[in-house]
């Protein structure tokens, strides 16, 4: 009888720690895909500040100064997202992809006569930001399943 029941508990804990096994290695691989999305949103800020600089140099006065604060501005707040990807992935890449949209859609509103430049870039922003946004899900699901299951308190993907 004993042996019975010590078979079960050996059964179970090995089941505990296999599930635990699996869902801190899928964890990684999500943890993985974001920190891509984290390096995407640096590009997008550093590629903003840059672009800031160049139309600065090509302005007139009043213009470039006000181009340079907004375009720092905005590569801030993508930098500010690469950050806190890993603390709130599904905010922060929402608030990103929509950001990034509207950028796009502001630019063509502006000056329609640049829409096909920087097209394959803006495709390929787009596309990562879509992936990540899906890692964002996966990563918050496993989250939330590890934290039921092993750990009563909820944590940042990055403290878990």
């Amino acid at each position: 009888m004993e042996s019975s029941n010590e078979q079960k508990a050996d059964e179970l804990i090995s089941n505990y720690e296999q599930g635990k096994a699996l869902d801190e290695h899928v964890l990684g691989e999500a943890l993985s895909k974001l920190k891509t999305a984290r390096i995407i949103f640096y590009v997008i800020g550093a590629f903003q500040a840059i672009m800031g600089f160049v139309f600065y140099t090509q302005q007139p006065a009043p213009v470039n100064a006000y181009t340079l604060g907004v375009s720092l501005f905005i590569a801030a707040i993508f930098i500010a997202l690469g950050y806190f990807t890993m603390k709130k992935p599904v905010l922060s890449v929402t608030i990103g992809l929509v950001l990034y949209c509207l950028l796009i859609v502001l630019d063509i509103v502006m000056s329609p006569e640049t829409f096909y430049r920087g097209m394959l870039m803006r495709v390929i922003f787009i596309a990562a930001l879509v992936k990540a946004m899906h890692s964002a899900r996966a990563a918050e699901q496993i989250r939330e399943t590890y934290n039921s299951r092993f750990n009563p308190t909820d944590k940042p993907l990055d403290m878990i």
